[in-house]
């Protein structure tokens, strides 16, 4: 119960070291005050998931600057750098350029507005490349990890003499090291090229 009936609360790492079940019920009550109280909170985590799940804006710090200040799903889809895209979430960063307007990669080739000509990262997260039959895009698998729910594959895309690049892919089936597949993806986010991840 709070007591005093404050107007904001601070919360600063408020779920560290509890275990997964018991975040999840914490994080519900957290919602269900503010909501019913009309709570306004700061909150200050490390932890993505805690961050997502009850923030309407996240603000990202970086060596005490604001590297980028947007909603969850913004941060995560939109991402203004690499050191937000990793910090956000498992991301794969594929050489691209942008020229005349698409964004070119090994994986593809999507239209790219606002990016100016020149080499760029291409941020693919892993439930963004997919296995699709006839697609004109391959790759070879390096590696296949299981995850419980699904399984987390380490692919290399792109062909010789062109570039190679690696990307993570999640999947409902494994692959085998080796394993020639046809891949498909959707339109990746993108940041500067040569910035530090």
């Amino acid at each position: 119960m709070l007591v005093q009936e404050p107007a904001l609360i601070l919360l600063d790492e408020p779920l560290t070291n509890l275990d997964r079940e018991l975040r999840v019920q914490i994080l519900a009550l957290i919602r269900r005050l503010r909501t019913e109280r009309g709570l306004a909170a700061l909150l200050v985590t490390h932890d993505r998931d805690e961050a997502f799940a009850l923030a309407d804006r996240v603000v990202v710090l970086r060596r005490g600057r604001v590297e980028q200040e947007a909603t969850p799903e913004t941060v995560y889809a939109a991402p203004r750098s690499a050191y937000v895209a990793r910090l956000v979430g498992t991301a794969s960063f594929v050489p691209a350029e942008a020229r005349d307007g698409r964004l070119v990669t090994p994986l593809g080739a999507w239209p790219a507005e606002g990016a100016a000509s020149g080499p760029l990262l291409a941020v693919f997260r892993p439930e963004s490349v997919r296995f699709s039959e006839g697609s004109a895009v391959h790759g070879r698998c390096l590696d296949a990890f299981y995850r419980g729910d699904h399984w987390l594959l380490l692919v290399e895309v792109g062909s010789v003499p062109g570039p190679l690049a690696t990307v993570l892919m999640r999947s409902d089936r494994a692959a085998r090291p080796g394993e020639s597949l046809a891949l498909a993806a959707d339109r990746p986010a993108f940041v500067p090229a040569g910035e530090e991840a």
